[in-house]
């Protein structure tokens, strides 16, 4: 499970710095937030956490940054 905290904090690196503010973030990164947020959530309609949910705090921190890099892709952002 190490390496989900990794992965979690490599696409968080990812975007915080390699990202300028306001330009948009590449729509290959925005798979990778949609896996998280299922990742933490679980299904839809299900009372039932996701499998990971133990890394909430880590994906929150992901979720704030593709927010504030890219507010307009975000708020049009799906779940899988």
């Amino acid at each position: 499970m190490e390496c989900i905290e990794d992965a979690i904090q490599c696409v968080n690196l990812l975007v915080f710095h390699e990202v300028p503010k306001n330009q948009s973030i590449p729509n290959d990164m925005w798979h990778f937030l949609t896996l998280m947020m299922d990742m933490v959530h679980g299904d839809e309609g299900s009372i039932d956490p996701g499998w990971a949910y133990e890394y909430y705090a880590y994906v929150v921190e992901v979720i704030e940054n593709f927010a504030s890099k890219d507010p307009r892709t975000f708020l049009g952002v799906r779940p899988p």
